[in-house]
């Protein structure tokens, strides 16, 4: 095999820059955080977070349970709540949203 070929090199850099990827997303957020509401939540129960601390979007497609989402679904854009977030998959920007701590409600 010849690793001087354009198309062996790229296929290369590709990989490389797959596994820093994987290595380095991080697949929880480590502790609660604030989040604005960007956008509310829409017919597929998505909604879109932003992190002001990180100037971070995360996309939130599930939810610790009914509650929360029903809570979630009623805010208007704007808002900042307090959640804990996990990653759900490897590859994709989507998140599941969990209670933050003891607490029994998002708002600020």
């Amino acid at each position: 095999m010849c690793f001087d070929s354009v198309e062996m090199k790229s296929t290369i850099k590709i990989f490389y820059k797959w596994l820093v990827y994987s290595l380095c997303m991080k697949h929880n957020v480590d502790k609660t955080r604030e989040f604005r509401v960007l956008r509310g939540m829409n017919a597929n129960n998505a909604i879109s977070l932003l992190a002001p601390s990180a100037n971070r979007v995360f996309q939130v497609v599930e939810y610790e349970d009914n509650t929360l989402r029903e809570e979630l679904a009623n805010l208007d854009p704007g808002k900042l709540v307090q959640l804990n977030l996990d990653r759900i998959g490897s590859r994709s920007n989507v998140w599941k949203a969990n209670w933050p701590g003891n607490n029994s409600s998002v708002s600020s």
